[in-house]
């Protein structure tokens, strides 16, 4: 939807997620968390897409199944809730994993 805000479209344009990430969390504290999936986009998480939201239209398709895409988002969001809700150093472990190992279906891993 970047067009309809007056912004130019190009291929060197940031990726809007990561420009918030990098410039609109006011955090130092190591526990924002930035993952996205190969493929994947905005309404990857939802099934069946809520056509109320009058948005899914301006979104990309994906590029792979989201299907499967839910199935490698449903650990890290449950990682990242016991991190940061229940103190789990288990689930906090396999968080930091992923910057090192990242799985199949991540393209970027970064935490800050």
């Amino acid at each position: 939807s970047a067009v309809r805000y007056g912004e130019e479209v190009s291929a060197d344009r940031r990726n809007p997620v990561e420009r918030t990430f990098d410039e609109a969390l006011d955090r130092s504290a190591g526990d924002a968390w930035l993952v996205q999936l190969k493929g994947a986009n905005h309404f990857t998480p939802v099934h069946v897409v809520d056509p109320t939201t009058a948005r899914a239209f301006l979104d990309t398709e994906p590029t792979t199944d989201p299907d499967e895409s839910r199935t490698a988002l449903a650990p890290i969001v449950l990682d990242f809730l016991d991190s940061y809700v229940r103190d789990d150093t288990v689930a906090l472990g396999r968080l930091e994993d992923l910057l090192i190992h990242q799985p199949a279906a991540v393209s970027t891993a970064r935490r800050r």
